[in-house]
């Protein structure tokens, strides 16, 4: 990083923000996040007072830079601006991608990470946040010079076009070699994960038909049900029975009522393939294993065809006063790199295996969460079966920051969607019916995952705080995502590192285990009180005293169990607590002390606190969650039901 010196002047243009009157704005520098912390705060001795802000959501770099800078400037916690930030620009950003799809005619539009809004995968609304964090934090009186580390290169680049008077090193205009490198290393990762690619699929297929032999007739002779389900080892249990994490006993319910019905297994890549194979050949069926309807013209054509040329920069209008066209072009660039795109050909090239073996298909029954192999989905079981009808299962959480759920109700028309989305609960169908869809086409439901939890209802259960002598116990649930999964553990380190007065047991998602949580952290060994634990989660939760969650669908099941839960806020991704409309029945904590604060309160004073909240806990899972009935599943496998608009939901397309 080179030495810090004056900035420049303010750049004029329409997204600079001017100065007050008779006033300076206070100089302005845009770095990158030093490899060296220590030598940064060494080279910024010269800038005298300074505030300085991290930007990105590595918390374990912004930690190493605060400690390396020390007293040497001053920290501005952009935490919760950029909390504030999110929430009101979450409608704005979804009427503007709206947008951008109702004016592009490529179908290819649809396919890509921002028109998915995922927040697990496209970073641009977050990103854009950060940019928009960032300019308000020149609102304020202080002249002290601001830097602000940025880990994107997009979002440095953003930044300096959008502040006045920003300064650092230029990384967007290096020259043709620098440019050259790039360009070869960005087609080296692409080609060489579409190499993988060919290996772990085409040993897929092999071992398809290595276990199974050619792809059987149809298992029924008129037009049935397919019901695309996504499978892990999880779903397998000790005898080799097979379990549907999705649909439960969906496909068997259709049997007894006249509903043919088969399930189409989706394995993970976590699950070890050949072993699965063998259980689904002994399990009762039928099933319609993906790459049975494969060949290795498809393997070759999905890699082939995902390459295409590498996306560019191109013009977009303004969101909220920025230029997002650098924040698209590295987030499409990084899908680009990977192989999801592949996986998509993949997922059409096994529907037109369907029609290509006669496989009838009538009906096309999927988990949704509007992810964009799901329009893949969509879009060839309309080009293959044009009479087939498409029905989504919401089966999961649909906090409003995770945008994937949420359209602008100018996309509806024209973006690929199912004939009906059936949901796990009427919380979520009210939610989804104003969020762009329409009442007419969701359908309130039930939860095949969570049924437990409705038929124990809010349990008293004996705790470990309850027994003299015996320590309390945290379950700390990380999520999903790995920004998120080290924060909370990162927090719980700051916070019981050095307290053994809890026992800390750790539960990580299946796919972010604690090694990788840890790796980001560069932890290398957890204290003697924090314990890893693979146990279910409706297990711990008789025994533990309160939950730390972070965006996970647990807060739901400690509910269910009369467990206190505190949602820890995160610094620098998305909130996505399932509980945002319900922020009486649990805690919040943002720090590390207020984490440290908010269990001693809970754990000193849980009865009473399970007592006050227990009907509102109760509620909540009836609201959230919705029996499994017959006309429940009649609706995911017929046309009856009625939609959340209050009449029969309509049998054509919506």
């Amino acid at each position: 990083m080179s030495t810090v010196g004056a900035p420049p002047a303010a750049r004029a243009g329409p997204a600079a923000r001017p100065a007050p009157a008779g006033s300076a704005a206070p100089p302005v520098f845009v770095l990158a996040p030093p490899r060296r912390p220590a030598r940064a705060a060494w080279r910024m001795r010269n800038l005298g007072a300074f505030r300085w802000a991290y930007v990105g959501p590595d918390v374990t770099a912004a930690l190493a830079l605060e400690r390396a800078l020390g007293g040497a400037g001053r920290r501005v916690d952009l935490a919760p601006l950029f909390r504030r930030v999110t929430l009101e620009l979450r409608d704005p950003y979804i009427a503007y991608v709206g947008a951008l799809g109702t004016r592009d005619p490529d179908p290819a539009w649809w396919l890509g990470p921002v028109a998915e809004k995922n927040p697990y995968i496209s970073t641009t609304f977050r990103d854009a946040c950060y940019v928009a964090a960032c300019r308000r934090l020149l609102d304020g009186s202080s002249e002290d010079p601001l830097v602000l580390f940025a880990e994107s290169p997009a979002v440095r680049r953003c930044l300096r076009r959008l502040l006045p008077g920003a300064a650092g090193p230029s990384d967007e205009r290096i020259g043709v070699p620098c440019r050259a490198a790039a360009w070869a290393a960005a087609w080296g990762r692409a080609l060489a994960r579409r190499a993988w690619f060919l290996l772990r699929e085409g040993s897929r297929l092999v071992q398809c038909r290595w276990v199974l032999g050619r792809p059987a007739p149809s298992p029924f002779p008129s037009p049935f049900t397919a019901i695309v389900t996504w499978v892990d080892g999880r779903c397998f249990g000790p005898d080799g029975s097979f379990t549907d994490g999705y649909f439960g006993t969906l496909a068997r319910w259709g049997g007894t009522h006249g509903v043919a019905a088969a399930t189409v297994p989706i394995i993970h890549t976590s699950a070890p393939y050949r072993a699965a194979l063998r259980r689904f050949r002994q399990a009762p069926g039928p099933f319609l294993i993906p790459s049975a309807f494969l060949r290795a013209g498809d393997l070759w054509g999905a890699a082939w065809r995902s390459l295409g040329p590498r996306p560019g920069r191109r013009a977009l209008p303004p969101f909220q006063g920025i230029d997002l066209a650098d924040l698209v072009q590295e987030d499409e660039g990084r899908a680009w790199e990977r192989t999801r795109g592949a996986d998509l050909r993949l997922m059409e090239a096994m529907v037109g295996g369907w029609r290509r073996c006669g496989v009838p298909i009538a009906r096309v029954v999927y988990p949704f969460e509007n992810h964009i192999w799901e329009r893949a989905l969509i879009r060839a079981v309309r080009e293959h079966f044009p009479g087939a009808r498409l029905v989504g299962y919401q089966h999961a959480r649909a906090p409003r920051l995770l945008l994937n759920y949420f359209i602008a109700e100018a996309e509806a028309p024209v973006m690929p969607l199912p004939d009906r989305i059936v949901t796990n609960g009427a919380h979520t169908a009210a939610l989804l019916a104003r969020s762009g869809y329409g009442p007419a086409r969701i359908v309130p439901g039930g939860t095949f995952r969570h049924r437990y939890l409705l038929e124990r209802g809010p349990q008293s259960v004996r705790r470990a705080a309850d027994t003299p002598g015996e320590r309390p116990t945290i379950l700390l649930t990380p999520g999903i995502g790995l920004s998120e999964g080290a924060e909370l553990v990162g927090k719980a380190l700051r916070a019981f590192g050095g307290d053994a007065r809890y026992r800390l047991l750790l539960k990580c998602h299946p796919m972010t285990p604690l090694s990788r949580i840890t790796a980001a952290l560069g932890v290398r060994d957890l204290p003697a009180h924090f314990e890893v634990t693979g146990e279910p989660i409706p297990r711990l939760l008789e025994t533990c005293d309160v939950l730390v969650y972070a965006g996970s669908t647990t807060c739901l099941e400690a509910i269910a169990c009369g467990v206190p839960c505190v949602n820890l806020l995160p610094d620098a991704d998305l909130d996505l607590d399932p509980l945002e409309d319900f922020p009486e029945l649990r805690e919040c904590a943002a720090t590390a002390e207020d984490l440290a604060r908010t269990l001693d309160h809970l754990i000193a004073h849980r009865e009473s606190y399970a007592a006050a909240r227990r009907a509102g806990w109760e509620e909540a899972l009836r609201a959230f969650f919705g029996e499994v009935t017959g006309d429940f599943q009649a609706a995911l496998l017929t046309d009856e039901g009625r939609s959340a608009a209050g009449r029969d939901a309509p049998a054509g397309k919506g």
